[in-house]
């Protein structure tokens, strides 16, 4: 929460990396020029990490952890389509627009780096000068700049946005005047330089250098292959995978119900499921005549809608005897205070 230069950042692996580098900090005679550092910092989940922060304000540190990188997403997408659709990209005209336009205003920017170097004074004294400060002057250098343009950017952004603008109109004119490349060495060489591209962004997108690498390989193993065996590579790791989920559940079977819990929630799922029927039955989708028609008792289907139970008490008791074990005394009682019921 304070400024990067009001502190100075150490990183490494672990605290005496951290502490050598302090030294290495303390003892230089241009400790100014190490402030270029920046507020967010990114620590790789699969190496040890070790911070440490040389300030005389008052700051606090907060720790975010983001279980799905988007940014890292996106490259590794990008990553796989550049290298599996390189030879396509390299043929759409609109792919070569889109390249043509964006080096075009690249392009147009480091002119204009260039054009303002030419105007400053002892160039070469400059350059010598950077040279021989070492990387930290470097750094400095290229934060000032940096802030510079900013700066620039906030206070002009309509002249800044009018430029990128003209640049592109112009780069878009030209594409347009020579039109999509149809040479099959050039397009073979686009292909190339977007499936290098590719590469890069997987390698990038990945924390970990050995999966990074490892993924490359198969990704590369996959591009070269026929289609016939990549086809049949993934049907036996599909076979694979599936094999690897059932012994895993055979091995962590689920937990078996009891015959309590197996008829309580029989209970209630067939309770949830006659009221879902009830009130379809009584919507205005249902169509009561023609479904009427072909039931074999539509008294008791009436009597069901309007909130009776859906069994009669004689076939209660009948599943009663025939899954329950229940005496054929206890159905006659039963049948007995029943109807003593509907007597009262």
């Amino acid at each position: 929460n304070i400024t990067p230069q009001s502190y100075t950042l150490f990183e490494g692996g672990n605290a005496e990396e951290v502490w050598s580098q302090y030294l290495t900090h303390k003892s230089s005679w241009y400790p100014s020029f190490l402030n270029w550092r920046r507020n967010n910092i990114y620590l790789n989940p699969f190496n040890d990490s070790c911070i440490g922060i040389l300030t005389y304000d008052d700051y606090s540190v907060r720790l975010e952890i983001l279980y799905l990188d988007g940014t890292r997403l996106s490259l590794l997408i990008l990553g796989v389509i550049a290298v599996f659709f390189a030879s396509r990209l390299a043929r759409q005209p609109i792919f070569f627009y889109i390249i043509g336009v964006s080096s075009g205003v690249l392009g147009s920017v480091l002119f204009i780096a260039y054009f303002l170097l030419r105007l400053l004074p002892m160039r070469k004294t400059l350059v010598l000068g950077l040279l021989t400060s070492g990387t930290s002057c470097i750094y400095y250098g290229f934060w000032l700049l940096e802030k510079q343009i900013k700066a620039f950017m906030y206070t002009h952004i309509e002249y800044c946005v009018g430029y990128v603008v003209f640049s592109a109109l112009i780069s878009f004119l030209v594409c347009f005047r020579f039109g999509p490349v149809v040479d099959r060495r050039s397009i073979k060489i686009i292909k190339w330089i977007l499936q290098a591209f590719g590469l890069m962004f997987i390698y990038l997108s990945i924390s970990m250098e050995e999966y990074s690498l490892s993924f490359i390989f198969c990704i590369m193993i996959g591009y070269i292959m026929p289609p016939r065996c990549t086809k049949a590579v993934l049907k036996e790791l599909k076979y694979f995978w599936r094999q690897w989920r059932v012994q895993r559940q055979m091995a962590n079977p689920p937990p078996l119900l009891t015959e309590e819990q197996y008829m309580l929630q029989g209970h209630e799922v067939t309770k949830r499921e006659l009221k879902k029927l009830r009130e379809f039955c009584t919507g205005p989708n249902f169509h009561q005549w023609q479904r009427v028609v072909g039931l074999n008792n539509p008294p008791k289907f009436v009597d069901f809608i309007n909130g009776d139970s859906h069994i009669s008490l004689e076939e209660k008791l009948q599943h009663d005897v025939e899954y329950l074990n229940v005496s054929d005394d206890e159905v006659a009682d039963s049948l007995e205070d029943e109807e003593e019921f509907e007597g009262f």
